[in-house]
This record gives C-alpha cells, sequence and structure tokens, in this order.
C-alpha cells in the first residue's frame, strides 16, 4: 500500500498532456468567393507556446507545398481571439487547391487546414488539375496563385516574421515580440528532431513535426543577454550565487540523503 502511493505521488506530473493549435475551419470542400470573406478557425494551444503564430494562406501538392502569403501573426494561446476573417484575394485558379498553414517561431510542429475553394466572384470553380496518391488516398491539388503577387518565401521555424497582422480578426490580430513569447517557451519541453511534412492537409486537423528544443534554446540565449546587459541584475545574481553557495551544496546533500530513504523504503516494502 505505502509502495503504490509513493509511486503516484512520484510519477504524478506524468498527468500534464501538451496540446498544441488544431485547425477547424477551413474544412475539404468548403468554397469562398474572390472579394468576400475568407475565415480561418482553430482551437488555442494550451501548451503555452504559440504567442506569435503565423496563419499562410498556400497552394501546391503534398511534397512542394508552395507558400502565397502570411494572411496573419496572433497570439495562438489566445481562446478568445481564435479566428480570422480576411478578404478572399483575385486567384489565377478558382478551384480546390488552397490551405493554410500554421507554424510558430518558437515551434517546429506545423499544421494545415482542408483544401478548400476560392470561386470567382460570380461563384465559378474548375475542378483540381492535378491528382496524386498519398498514404494510400488519392488527392486532387493544384497550383494556383494570388494575381499580380509574386512568389515569396514562407517564415522560418523559429524565426520572427517581422509581420504585423493585417486581417481582422473576433477580437484584435496581433503580432507576439520574442520576449513575450520567452516565458512560455522556456517552461515547455520538446521532443524529437522536425520533419518535412509528408501528407497535404486533406484532414482538416492533420498532425505537423514534433516539437525541438530550437525554442528554449533561443530563450536561453535572450536571457543570457538580457543579463549581460544589466549590471544591477548582473551583480546581484553573482553575489547571491556566493552567499549562498554552501546552503545550495547542504540543500544537495538532503536531497539525495531523502531519494535514498525513499528507495530504501519501497525496497523494503517490496520485500515484504
Amino acid at each position: 500500500m505505502y509502495a503504490s502511493v509513493v509511486l503516484a505521488s512520484l510519477f504524478a506530473g506524468a498527468a500534464f498532456v501538451r496540446a498544441d493549435v488544431g485547425p477547424t475551419t477551413p474544412a475539404p470542400g468548403d468554397v469562398f468567393n474572390e472579394g468576400g470573406d475568407c475565415k480561418v478557425a482553430w482551437n488555442a494551444d494550451t501548451s503555452g507556446v504559440w504567442t506569435a503564430m503565423n496563419v499562410e494562406f498556400m497552394t501546391g501538392n503534398n511534397e512542394a507545398m508552395q507558400f502565397l502569403e502570411v494572411v496573419a501573426t496572433v497570439d495562438g494561446t489566445d481562446a478568445s481571439n481564435n479566428s480570422i476573417t480576411w478578404k478572399c484575394p483575385d486567384v489565377d485558379l478558382n478551384s480546390q487547391v488552397y490551405f493554410y498553414q500554421f507554424t510558430s517561431p518558437y515551434s517546429k510542429n506545423v499544421y494545415w487546414t482542408g483544401r478548400f475553394t476560392i470561386a470567382s466572384s460570380d461563384g465559378s470553380t474548375t475542378p483540381p488539375p492535378e491528382t496524386e496518391v498519398s498514404g494510400g488516398q488519392t488527392i486532387s491539388w493544384g497550383s494556383g496563385s494570388i494575381i499580380g503577387q509574386s512568389p515569396s518565401t514562407a517564415p522560418a521555424y523559429g524565426e520572427s516574421t517581422g509581420v504585423s497582422a493585417s486581417a481582422s480578426a473576433s477580437g484584435s490580430a496581433s503580432s507576439s515580440t520574442a520576449s513575450s513569447a520567452s516565458s512560455s517557451s522556456g517552461s515547455s519541453d520538446s521532443s524529437s528532431d522536425a520533419s518535412s511534412p509528408a501528407a497535404a492537409p486533406e484532414s482538416s486537423t492533420p498532425s505537423g513535426p514534433p516539437l525541438t528544443k530550437a525554442a528554449t534554446s533561443s530563450v536561453v540565449t535572450v536571457r543570457s543577454s538580457a543579463a549581460a546587459t544589466s549590471p544591477g541584475v548582473a551583480t546581484a545574481s553573482t553575489s547571491t550565487a556566493a552567499n549562498g553557495a554552501g546552503a545550495l551544496k547542504a540543500d544537495n546533500l538532503v536531497l539525495r540523503a531523502g531519494m535514498a530513504l525513499i528507495l530504501a523504503g519501497l525496497t523494503f516494502t517490496v520485500a515484504l
């Protein structure tokens, strides 16, 4: 009984679950007209990492997704501001070949919506011109473009885009700074390296690559720089470290002794 209680206490922290953003709108088959309202919506990130989230307008196939433009940069952790409505652009292919990509400067996870259609202003459309087989499914796709706009490059993971939000949202779309994201991403754990997306967004909520330690590392660098340029902070930190060195060592010894006693107790209980 005692062993069960101790083990439950030791592993209680494992109950906390991370959850990134989850795109919900648009879904495959949704149609929007040029010049009308295009809506994007998502479930907010509860991990605290996506304080700056790029909503990117995309086209192309699964293996070579083509970036068209950043629709907005918003706080993806704000559940009260989890949708964007912007003016649908005039496009050169009125077909179901468009989707949105969600990225963050502080995460290497990538998420997509389903492919949707931007019809002409009178509602006319054409079928997607291409097909491919991915994951055992036949996927229709095509490469559209925004009329009058030259191709550009998508924001890199782990970097600030510097693009301010230009769309109206259910609230106010706003760009987050590196300092505001430092406190949230610095406390988060990371996992394996990211990989290129292997499947195009036929589903409205596909999974992206896992988190890496890139965001955490950048936060440590920012904090180190801040300490170095703030003499008062640096002096106080140095003084505190010097005065408390003995106490830290003593605490470490007590902690080790406590852990040894717990392990001994567990061994004794199992033996009984």
